[in-house]
């Protein structure tokens, strides 16, 4: 501000740098802050720090300041659901089932490692062999054929269409009799391979499996038959127990309190 004198002349006002500034305005707040309480001045001294390190470096304000932002999945999140849609799920007991093959099928899909079935190792090998020696009497009955018109019926083996025309011929009945069965035998080598792939189940999975039938009894004693080669079962699972989980099976089968074993049903 600037004003006249009593000779007339005008008086400038000092001008303040900013460090000037900020310093007479710190006294005046300090000023101020004598005249508070212990608390308040605190509380004072804590907001003007933070304002001058704020107004000090703009850019730190803009790096802490959060913006108050509302999602509405977190909102939703939180909110307890009042419908009904989860409201008649369950878990499947196996106690809901009749005891009997129902029980058994239902404890069988507790666990993967419960899913053992038999694979008939043995009797798949017959039948493969009985279609293989069928197969080769159906071979030798056609070389038998080819050295006979070889010698009567030359044509015969020397032209297809020939051969078809000839009505007294039976090559091409006996080519598709030979078809159908090398169809089947193929199937029978197929289902045998991927059988021979399937993983075997470990002796805490066997044992399992009889324990269950012996103590449930869920069939008759005269169809447990299938149970005397333990070698010829397979495991309808991707992988068995890991060792941990097979030592703390076997550990929990050796505690003596039928209320925990009870919970672990062999």
């Amino acid at each position: 501000m600037a004003g006249p004198n009593e000779t007339g002349e005008e008086i400038h006002a000092p001008t303040r740098t900013p460090s000037e500034s900020s310093e007479s305005e710190s006294t005046a707040s300090e000023i101020v802050q004598t005249d508070l309480p212990p608390e308040q001045s605190n509380a004072a001294n804590s907001a003007n720090s933070a304002n001058s390190a704020n107004s000090a470096n703009p850019r730190r304000r803009r790096l802490f300041s959060i913006p108050n932002i509302s999602l509405p999945f977190l909102r939703h999140g939180r909110e307890k659901l009042h419908d009904d849609r989860f409201k008649g799920l369950t878990y499947e007991s196996v106690s809901s089932y009749p005891l009997g093959y129902p029980s058994w099928a239902a404890y069988q899909n507790v666990d993967p490692t419960f899913r053992i079935y038999k694979r008939f190792g043995t009797l798949r090998n017959r039948v493969i062999l009985y279609r293989q020696q069928e197969l080769a009497k159906l071979e030798d009955k056609l070389n038998e054929l080819d050295k006979d018109d070889e010698i009567n019926h030359n044509t015969r083996i020397r032209s297809l269409k020939g051969d078809k025309m000839d009505l007294d011929s039976k090559r091409m009945e006996l080519i598709d009799e030979i078809d159908g069965k090398l169809e089947h035998y193929d199937n029978l080598l197929e289902r045998e391979l991927r059988s021979a792939q399937m993983q075997i189940p470990t002796k805490q999975n066997f044992e399992s499996q009889v324990n269950y039938l012996t103590n449930r009894k869920p069939i008759v004693i005269s169809e447990r038959g299938f149970l005397k080669h333990r070698d010829d079962f397979v495991l309808l699972a991707q992988k068995s127990e890991s060792p941990l989980e097979t030592w703390l099976d076997g550990l929990i089968w050796r505690i003596p309190v039928k209320c925990i074993r009870h919970c672990y049903p062999r």
